[in-house]
Order: structure tokens, then sequence, then C-alpha cells
């Protein structure tokens, strides 16, 4: 009895394992291996193995290869025509494409999320860019707007048109002459626009002639009126200015190609600094007023 038992259990104890990484239904040509049955799994095995079977060729090559062949689809054909063995293997399938599965989706997740976290980014840095320069605008109107209550506007069209007459009569005394440009420069942290740029150097130094603006540059050309202007532009301590830290140059420092291409249209004829006909004590009354109307409206802003 003993010896006919232990005959009965070799069989169990031979049996072949699964390999995990096996492709059997590959090797065998079937391709939908969920609705696979033993009658496909046999077919498929002796049109497989009479294609492949090493006596089918001569060349110890083509041999060499034909054996390996038929000895995977022999595999296969062992493990799938056992129901216990090719229910382990179809298990191993469908896990393998549960995670398959699941890391598609969850891929899928992942870049939605990504994707959804740029576009708030560029949002909210697009709402801060819109955000800053209103409030620049408003605040430029706001100041304009006190600066003309306390009829500041009045005392600065005066001193202006009592300028612009002494420069008048010292027109044919002057040539072109870059004494009257500027060149201002400033960093990319900096949101600096034309009409601001325009607005801060007329108030504080005195009338504009011709601007040439250059913002991929950061950069711009002023041509003012008067040569004492552009000096004061030039001399101006921009670290004691609470908004803008502009670098301010006189163009003639420039090399003189630069400074052509940089404005090619004449600048008017204007006065020196040191005309005859405007004393210091003027100039620096005109400037002082410039810096007063400025600071009285930067007050009521704050106070308002």
């Amino acid at each position: 009895m003993s010896s006919s038992s232990s005959q009965q259990q070799t069989p169990l104890s031979t049996k072949p394992k699964v390999d995990p990484n096996g492709k059997y239904y590959e090797w065998l040509g079937i391709e939908n291996w969920q609705e696979a049955t033993a009658e496909t799994i046999q077919k498929a095995f002796r049109k497989k193995a009479s294609q492949y079977h090493p006596d089918r060729v001569s060349d110890e090559n083509k041999k060499k290869e034909y054996e390996h062949l038929f000895s995977k689809i022999t595999e296969a054909n062992t493990i799938l025509k056992d129901p216990e063995l090719k229910s382990k293997y179809d298990l191993i399938l469908k896990q393998a494409e549960y995670k398959e599965r699941q890391q598609k989706e969850m891929d899928a997740k992942t870049k939605d999320l990504r994707e959804s976290l740029e576009l708030r980014e560029k949002l909210a840095q697009q709402n801060k860019l819109k955000k800053e320069k209103s409030d620049q605008v408003l605040l430029n109107k706001e100041m304009a707007y006190l600066i003309k209550e306390s009829g500041g506007y009045d005392m600065l069209h005066q001193v202006q048109e009592k300028r612009r007459e002494r420069e008048k009569k010292q027109k044919n005394k002057n040539g072109n002459s870059n004494s009257c440009q500027v060149i201002v420069k400033w960093k990319k942290t900096q949101d600096v626009t034309e009409d601001s740029l325009k607005v801060l150097f007329s108030r504080l130094f005195g009338p504009i002639n011709i601007m040439i603006f250059k913002e991929p540059k950061r950069r711009c050309v002023i041509s003012f009126e008067s040569s004492s202007s552009a000096q004061k532009a030039a001399n101006y301590d921009w670290k004691e200015h609470t908004q803008y830290k502009f670098k301010v140059k006189m163009a003639g420092s420039e090399d003189s190609e630069t400074k052509k291409r940089e404005l090619s249209t004449p600048t008017r004829s204007t006065s020196d600094e040191n005309n005859d006909n405007v004393t210091p004590e003027e100039d620096n009354q005109n400037y002082d007023l410039n810096l007063r109307l400025m600071r009285l409206a930067a007050k009521k802003q704050k106070t308002s």
C-alpha cells in the first residue's frame, strides 16, 4: 500500500512551476488569452510545434534556434493544458493588467494635477501684474489730481514758460548738442512705463523735448529742453527715491555711434546751464518747487 501511495504522489512532486515572467500564450500565438479554451490551446500548440519542430531544418544554426523555440512552445503547452497551472498563470496576468491600469490612471491624475497647478500659478502671476499696473495708474492719477488741486500746475506752467522764453533767446547761440540728453537705465524687476517715466522726469527736472523709450533693453534716452534739466537729472540721488532706482548719466558719456542709434532725431537747441540770463538762484528755485509739489502730493496720498 505504501509503495502504491508513493507512486501516485510522484506526478504531484514533479509538476512544473509557473514562471511569472513566462509568455505562454504569446509563445503559442494566442492573442485573446481571457477566452482561451483547452481546445484552443491544443490547436495552437499543434500548429506551432509543426512550424518550429527541429526536424524540419538541417542547418545547425537554424536547428538550435528551432530547438529553443520548440522548448518554449512545449513549456507553454504543459502549463496551459493543466487547469490548475493555467488558473495560477491567468491570475498573474490579471494582477499585472490591474497594476498597469492603476499606474495609467495615476499618471493621468498626476498629469491633470500638475497642469492644473501650473495654470493656477500662471493666472495668479497675471493677476498680480495686472493689479500692480492698475495700482500704479491709479496712484499717478491721484497724484496728478492732488497737484492740480493745490495749484501746482499753474506754478509749474509759469516756471516753464519763463524758462522757454529765456532759452528761446539763446537759440542762435547754441547748436545741436547732447548736453540736454540723459540716458536712463533700470533693473528688470522694476515696472517702468513710458508714461510714468515722462511724468516723473518732467515734474522733477523740467520740460521734455524728445523721449526714445526702449523697454526690452530697459533704457530710455530723454532730451530735455534745457541742459540744466539734464544735468539735474544726472546728478539726482536716486537712492533716496522711494519708488524708482534709476541709473542716469549724461548722453555725452556714450560712444558717438551709440548716441546716433539711440536718438536719430535732432534735439532742439537749448541754453546751457551756465547761461548768463539764468541765475543759479532761479534754477534752484524752480528745482525746489518741483520737489515740493511732488512731496505735497505724496503726503496727501498717504493721509487720504
